[in-house]
């Protein structure tokens, strides 16, 4: 469910560019990848952005979390309080860069790369949220 940009086809290699990443698809990874094209005319979405593009001291609010991610690995995050509207800061990255701390409602929590990529957000608005 992520818009797919060809970037290159390299002989046997696709170089693509998918949810804010590049990769390099060897020919058998290629095959198991499903793709719609749009009609003539239609325009795709933007790239989305998600929790994993947000850099140290960025506040960000979540809209939602990827059709991709199911059963447990959803369920912890909607447990961690991931919901829509909560108010996310990035605060601390580990040396090799994953995992990075994110501040979740007064919590420090660490989350991997693949599953910060699974949080879709915006840029916070800014002033503190109220509490009702």
């Amino acid at each position: 469910g992520v818009r797919l940009d060809v970037l290159e086809v390299d002989g046997p290699e696709i170089s693509v560019r998918a949810g804010g990443r590049e990769w390099t698809l060897d020919p058998v990874s290629a095959q198991n990848v499903t793709v719609r094209h749009l009609p003539h005319g239609e325009r795709a979405p933007e790239t989305e952005v998600t929790l994993a593009d947000a850099k140290p001291g960025d506040a960000v609010e979540v809209i939602g979390i990827s059709p991709a991610c199911q059963g447990i690995q959803r369920r912890r995050l909607l447990d961690l309080g991931l919901v829509p509207g909560t108010r996310v800061t990035a605060e601390l990255t580990s040396a090799s860069g994953d995992p990075v701390a994110y501040d979740i409602r007064g919590a420090l929590i660490a989350l991997r790369r693949e599953q910060a990529s699974w949080i879709r957000v915006r840029p916070a608005r800014q002033g503190k949220l109220e509490v009702v």
